[in-house]
Order: C-alpha cells, then structure tokens, then sequence
C-alpha cells in the first residue's frame, strides 16, 4: 500500500494555472542514455535502439510536474558507398555532421514536447499534461532494402536533457553515440527476406514482419 500512495502521490496533482513561472520542474530521477553503441546490421537494415526515462517530483510546493519536459538532439552522417544520404530533423532541418538539430521519429514528431500528440514512443503518465513520469524510445537506424550488401558508415551523436518549460531552463546534457561502418548483410543472407523494423506497443518490444521479396513490388525508401 505505501508503494501505490507513492506512485500515486508522483503520477498525480495537477496544478491548473502551469505553465507558470512561479513554479519550476523538480527532477527526481533522469535515466537518459550514454556511451557508444555500434548499430545492429540485418539484412537490409541498421537498427539502434535507447529508451528516455524522466520522474518528476512534487515534494516542495514550488514544484510542479507539469513543467517538466525533455529534449533529444542530433548530429552526424550516413553514408552508404561514400555518398552521404540527406536525413531531415524537426521542422525540416537537415541533419548536420557539426550543428545539433532537434530529433524527431521518423513522423517529425520531437520528444518531450507537453503541448504535441501523444505518441507510443513518446508519453508522459499518466497524462501529457500534468502526468510526472516520461517514457520515450527511439528506434534509431537505416530501413532501407536498397541498402543490403552495400558499405555503409554512420555515426549518429545525440544529446538529452531535461526541460523546465516554466523557468525556461535546461537540465544537464547526456551524450551518446550510435556507429557502424561495414557491408550491410545481403538479403539472401536472411532467408530470401527483408526485416521490417516498426515502432511496436512498447519500448521492450521490436516487431519484425517479414515478406517475400519476390513479391513485393514496394520502392525503396529510407525510414530513421
């Protein structure tokens, strides 16, 4: 029971004037990624994958949950045999090798934004609005069949922190990094099919959907 009161006591209590800068984002807990990952390669594809995890606190009556955010950054390239590919970020920016961009899903849907649709890879519990707990993970890689058997060389930096929309104010920055510069496994490698990568129900599950790819008549594209 005194864990339930708990969650409920960081999962509730909206305050109905916010945002408003009389009050300022308490954070409790940030578990936002670090490190170097080398991108998975499989049959026509590189796929990363990282979760984004945020608690909020309401303990001081200066806080308020509903004035925590979070925002995710991008920079770097792809290249596949030496030519460098266009990825294009929120608000239609292009990714840079240099220049931090806002990231986006591949629907240019930014995470961590209160005021923007909830998303499966991008929710606040147990509302947007004044929900205290964060949850988002990216699917991060190249979807594109054209891609199998050829050289390709990618790194991606990000760079998270939280967001106090109230105070106007930024958290500290995490920074990682996903990687790969090989050949890609050639499709009939896998079976004679291409894996299908797709944002799925939830961050622990990765759905695959396979086809022949006698059949498909589908043209390539690239999907981030």
């Amino acid at each position: 029971m005194t864990t339930a009161r708990q969650v409920i006591n960081i999962t509730k209590s909206p305050k109905a004037d916010c945002p408003s800068s009389k009050y300022k984002a308490c954070v409790k807990r940030a578990d936002i990624p670090g490190g170097t990952t080398n991108l998975t390669a499989t049959p026509g594809m590189l796929a990363g994958f990282f979760t984004m995890e945020i608690d909020w606190h309401q303990d001081d009556p200066g806080c308020a949950c509903s004035c925590g955010e979070y925002r995710q950054f991008v920079r770097g390239f792809v290249k596949i045999n030496g030519t460098k590919q266009t990825k294009n970020s929120f608000n239609g920016k292009v990714l840079s090798e240099t220049d931090w961009t806002q990231d986006s899903d591949a629907k240019n849907h930014p995470y961590g934004h209160r005021d923007l649709s909830e998303q499966v890879n991008d929710k606040f519990v147990p509302d947007r609005r004044n929900g205290c707990l964060y949850r988002g993970f990216d699917t991060a890689g190249i979807n594109y069949p054209a891609v199998a058997g050829q050289r390709v060389e990618a790194v991606l930096e990000f760079k998270g922190q939280t967001f106090d929309r109230c105070q106007k104010t930024a958290g500290p920055e995490r920074r990682w990094k996903l990687d790969f510069n090989d050949d890609v496994p050639g499709l009939d490698q896998g079976g004679g099919a291409i894996g299908w990568w797709r944002r799925s129900l939830g961050p622990q599950r990765r759905v695959i959907m396979l086809y022949d790819r006698r059949h498909d008549h589908t043209e390539p594209r690239a999907s981030w």
